[in-house]
Formats: C-alpha cells, structure tokens, sequence
C-alpha cells in the first residue's frame, strides 16, 4: 500500500489519521523490519494500515459513529444512521469520528 502525504488510515485497532509524513526509517529495535508512517496523532507500523484514502469518508465502517450518530448501514453512497435517516454520504459534513474499535474500548459494562 503506497501512503502519500494528506491521506487519512485507518488501523487494525479502529484509529482514523491523517499521514503528514512517510517515514522509511526504523525505530529503535534493530530487528525491526517495517515501514513506519507518521501521522498526525501518532506514528504506525504499515502492517497495522487497513485502509487508506484521501477521503475520509471511505473509511467510514458500519458500528461507527458519526457526528454523534450510529452508522447502521452502508449502501452505495447512502448512509443510514440509528434513526433510519437516509444521507447520502457526499453530503455529510463530517465533525466528528468515534470508530466502532474505541467505542468498544472506553465502554464500561455491567455484568454479563
């Protein structure tokens, strides 16, 4: 996967950033093998990269939220949110992105 600088990722545990530098140095670890990337918030491995794209929009996954909203189901370009509003997803202006990996990992549960 050829990562350019303006892309938005997503990884493996649900993390949305954008690259701002693509980093072909190692880290630390002389046995370290991978390519690394720096991103806005933070730097990955590229083997932990699921998808990228310049917009943003495509890595938007059913289980998500956003803008405070459940994405339900995905088809074609329509969105449909937890309260079956149709959107189509060229439309959204996106504020906010809480993929459905981190919501699983800050929720507190009470006994199963």
């Amino acid at each position: 996967m050829e990562l350019k600088e303006g892309m938005h990722v997503r990884t493996k545990d649900g993390f949305i950033d954008e690259v701002i530098i693509e980093y072909n140095g190692c880290c630390n670890n002389p046995n370290c093998n991978c390519k690394h990337v720096s991103c806005k918030y933070n730097y990955y491995d590229e083997n932990i990269i699921i998808k990228a794209s310049y917009k943003i929009i495509d890595l938007i996954r059913v289980g998500d939220y956003v803008n405070g909203s459940e994405v339900v189901d995905i088809n074609g370009n329509l969105f449909v949110n937890e309260h079956s509003f149709k959107t189509e997803l060229q439309s959204i202006v996106i504020k906010s992105i809480v993929t459905k990996e981190q919501f699983l990992q800050m929720e507190y549960r009470l006994g199963d």
